[in-house]
């Protein structure tokens, strides 16, 4: 947590905190919409009003002002007098095709696989058994087998969160007696 985050976290009430984390899901339901709408991309290359936006994304002009409003308050993009929605560094990390882009993460994080799966969470805690399972009948790896594109997605995903550690692994451990290595999954992960 950042210090900020520690500082305004220690003069919020219990209630105000607790209220907080009740609602976090909402800024994730937020982020996915605008991954899934492209909105990053369609600010790319200049402001653009809700106006502009709506067919684009095949949206409803008073809904996507009040989702790019939340957006622009959560730091994504920033609102000018004349209501135009202009990308910030924050935004930039949602563009599709750039090196830096989480766009794949959040569609991945935020969406329906892993939305649906948490679910089911009571479900895991008392049974030990996965919330995918319960969600969509089969295990995680089994669904992302019949499904290329979300499983494509997940890749992506795994790779964003995981990408620097395999070279550091290699950095770190002498595996030049092994001819051959293997990366077994253990569980229904």
């Amino acid at each position: 947590m950042s210090d900020n985050a520690n500082a305004n976290a220690e003069t919020q009430s219990p209630q105000a905190r607790l209220i907080q984390m009740a609602t976090a899901h909402w800024i994730s339901r937020f982020l996915y919409v605008a991954a899934l709408m492209n909105l990053a991309d369609h600010l790319a290359e200049r402001p653009k009003t809700a106006e502009e936006l709506a067919p684009l994304t095949a949206a409803a002009v008073p809904s996507l002002y009040r989702l790019m409003r939340t957006l622009a308050s959560l730091g994504l993009f920033t609102e000018d007098s004349e209501h135009r929605f202009s990308l910030t560094a924050l935004g930039e990390a949602l563009k599709t095709g750039t090196p830096s882009s989480v766009r794949s993460s959040v569609l991945t994080l935020a969406g329906d696989a892993f939305t649906r799966s948490l679910d089911h969470l009571p479900y895991s805690v008392r049974t030990g058994k996965t919330g995918f399972e319960k969600a969509f009948g089969m295990p995680m790896f089994d669904w992302l087998a019949k499904h290329p594109a979300e499983a494509s997605m997940f890749s992506e995903t795994m790779v964003g969160l995981h990408g620097t550690e395999p070279a550091a692994v290699v950095a770190a451990y002498d595996f030049s007696e092994f001819a051959t290595i293997i990366d077994v999954r253990r569980g229904d992960w």
